[in-house]
């Protein structure tokens, strides 16, 4: 056959010609007569005996009877380009010029066609689902790997430089790669919105995130084993997004614009402090999940592209800063309600009599002061469940925080619950007990406990005799003449008491200041 071969390529070549293009068209009409080129395609693209039988599930990797047909054919060119490589090496003073030629005409006419038929839209719904476009991006993966593994066979059975196996395959695949990020994007969009139809208006759960995280999770690394080449950088900044598509009124399904339309949505649907609550902890998770997620996907995959890297860590601090404001308003908004609902409370349940006692309410055994008050005792059960939910929802800061804000609002509730009531000595006593109550069931520290600490030191002006009065209040208590006033009105005596031959409205005018 090696004679034979030579004597019909130094006919073919023009008389004369060393160049070898004698061997060169022999070679390809050598090719043109392989079964690999004639034989009919039946079994190998279509539904054949390998599609019988169950179907596997939807969506996963490799499922599509297209892959499956696909995988025989990949098996049966290969085989072929092995048998041909031993007629070659048998056959042409150059076997691996005439097996690169084979293999040039196989990716071309048959991997071509058979990857277009793999990856074909049709029978696919307009608009696609969530699921088929997550079922099409999976096949794409699954087909450039096959295509790739395919070149790198090849190229074992040929030897020498991959370079014309990696062209080859990348020509293959390169119109599919080419809608590759739109099509991610899509699908993104598509679970999204899909995800927000199902679901609407719930309060922010892990799990919901987790999802969201572990889908961009799955387009990064699916971009990622496609081998984008240079591109990859701006694929992944573009699937993570940036500080500018948060800021565009309508920008890329990107991680970041879904987490923050989850969350913010999450937080928004939370109602009264225990969902609130609840939804910082889940969003204090979260934000954990998603610089974690950064930290080990996204920042190693920028670091040949330091600007992008840069860009995409700018858009996470800005994600995390929109965020802390939307928490703190959610969680101002909550407080505000629960602390007016408690105000409310206190205002209805407490009695005129719980600072005013008549003997009759007095209770055997016990001196005044030494129990808070039913009302006092029914707000501060809210304030220590309260601050249960705090310290199961909340961690370090953020815990100390909102204790120290509640116990702010606390003490301004309490004086105007003060302001409302009329005291005798001994129901300046129990008002005294109660707010010791209140200072302990809302672990009152730094300026809460200071101010809730004046307030005790002024119920003092509740208590003692009208005539020791002007003594207490310019050396001891320290108070302003007008904050005195207020306080000294909140007696019951207001209206009949005097000290130095004075009238207590008189003593303490209300128009004295500092």
């Amino acid at each position: 056959m090696a004679a034979c071969a030579r004597i019909m390529a130094a006919g073919a070549g023009k008389k004369g010609d060393p160049s070898g293009s004698g061997e060169r068209l022999l070679i390809q009409r050598y090719i043109s007569t392989r079964p690999i080129f004639t034989e009919p395609e039946q079994g190998l693209m279509g539904r054949g005996p390998l599609d019988a039988g169950n179907p596997p599930p939807p969506g996963s990797p490799g499922d599509a009877s297209p892959l499956r047909s696909l995988r025989l054919l990949y098996k049966t060119l290969l085989q072929n380009i092995m048998n041909e490589a031993v007629v070659a090496e048998q056959v042409f003073t150059q076997p691996t010029a005439a097996l690169a030629a084979l293999v040039t005409r196989v990716f071309e006419q048959r991997v071509q066609f058979a990857v277009d038929q793999a990856l074909s839209w049709r029978g696919v719904p307009d608009p696609p689902s969530a699921s088929d476009l997550r079922a099409h991006l999976r096949q794409l993966a699954e087909a450039v790997a096959m295509t790739r593994g395919l070149a790198s066979d090849a190229q074992e059975v040929m030897g020498g430089e991959s370079a014309l196996m990696n062209e080859l395959a990348d020509a293959a695949t390169a119109q599919h790669l080419a809608n590759y990020v739109e099509e991610e994007l899509e699908w993104l969009e598509t679970r999204f919105r899909e995800e927000e139809e199902r679901a609407p208006g719930n309060p922010l759960s892990l799990p919901s995130f987790m999802e969201l995280l572990a889908a961009h999770t799955e387009a990064l690394e699916r971009a990622t084993t496609l081998g984008l080449g240079a591109g990859l950088t701006a694929t992944v900044r573009t699937l993570h997004g940036t500080a500018a598509d948060l800021a565009a009124p309508e920008g890329p399904p990107c991680l970041l614009r879904q987490a923050r339309a989850l969350l913010a949505a999450g937080l928004a649907a939370s109602a009264g402090m225990c969902e609130v609550l609840g939804a910082l902890g889940t969003l204090g998770a979260a934000l954990e999940l998603l610089l974690a997620h950064h930290g080990a996907r996204v920042a190693p995959a920028l670091l040949p592209a330091p600007a992008d890297a840069r860009t995409a860590a700018a858009g996470l601090e800005a994600l995390r800063a929109e965020l802390d404001a939307e928490a703190l308003a959610a969680l101002d908004a909550a407080l505000a309600a629960e602390l007016a609902g408690l105000e409310a409370r206190l205002a209805e349940c407490q009695l005129p009599a719980d600072f005013r006692p008549s003997d009759a309410d007095a209770v055997p055994g016990e001196g005044p002061g030494e129990r808070p008050t039913p009302a006092c005792a029914q707000a501060c059960a809210t304030l220590e469940e309260l601050m249960l939910l705090a310290e199961q929802c909340l961690h370090g800061p953020n815990r100390e925080s909102m204790q120290a804000e509640v116990g702010l609002r606390l003490v301004d509730a309490l004086r105007r619950h003060m302001a409302r009531q009329r005291f005798c000595p001994l129901g300046a006593l129990c008002w005294r007990r109660d707010l010791q109550e209140y200072r302990r069931a809302a672990r009152a520290d730094g300026p809460a406990a200071r101010q809730l600490a004046e307030m005790e030191a002024e119920a003092g002006l509740l208590v003692v005799a009208p005539e020791a009065l002007p003594g207490l209040v310019g050396s001891t208590l320290g108070l302003t003449a007008q904050r005195a006033r207020q306080v000294i009105a909140l007696r019951a005596d207001w209206g009949e008491a005097g000290a130095r031959g004075k009238r207590l409205a008189a003593l303490f005018p209300d128009d004295q200041r500092r």
